[in-house]
C-alpha cells in the first residue's frame, strides 16, 4: 500500500539565504484548513493572514508569502467550525521575504484560482524576492 506524506517545510522551500531571515510568525484567521505550502495574503483590515485570493479586494489579492510551518510541526491546521476544527485563529510561520526559492509543484492555492491567478501570485512573490521554480 502506497502512503502519501503531507507536504512539509523542506518540500516547499528549496533554498533560502538565511534560514530564519525571511520567516515571520503570523496569525491565520479561523475558518479554513491551513496546509504547509499554502500561498497566503494579508488582510488589510487587522493584518491577519489567510489564503491568497486574486479575486478579492481585501488585501488578500496580493500574495504576501507562503505558509512554511504550523504549530507543533504539523502539516495541517483545521480552523473550521465543527467536531474536527478548533474554531479559532492559529499562528503559522510564513516565508514573507527572500532571497528564497520555492517549489511550484508544492504550492497550495484557494480552489478557484486559475493559471492567471497563480501567475499573478508568483509575480507578487517575486517582488518579495521569493522565486518560484519547477523542480523535480
Amino acid at each position: 500500500m502506497l502512503k502519501t506524506e503531507p507536504i512539509r517545510e523542506g518540500d516547499v522551500v528549496l533554498w533560502e539565504q538565511e534560514h530564519e531571515f525571511g520567516r515571520e510568525t503570523k496569525t491565520l484567521i479561523k475558518g479554513l484548513v491551513y496546509k504547509v505550502g499554502m500561498v497566503v495574503g494579508k488582510i488589510t483590515s487587522g493584518g491577519k493572514f489567510t489564503e491568497y485570493n486574486n479575486g478579492l479586494s481585501d488585501g488578500t489579492e496580493a500574495a504576501a508569502g507562503v505558509l512554511v510551518a504550523l504549530p507543533n510541526g504539523s502539516a495541517e491546521a483545521d480552523t473550521t467550525t465543527g467536531p474536527n476544527g478548533s474554531d479559532a485563529d492559529v499562528t503559522g510561520v510564513v516565508l514573507t521575504k527572500g532571497p528564497a526559492v520555492i517549489k511550484r509543484q508544492d504550492l497550495i492555492y484557494e480552489g478557484t484560482m486559475d493559471a492567471a491567478d497563480k501567475t499573478a501570485a508568483e509575480a507578487d512573490l517575486l517582488l518579495l524576492d521569493i522565486k518560484v521554480v519547477d523542480a523535480v
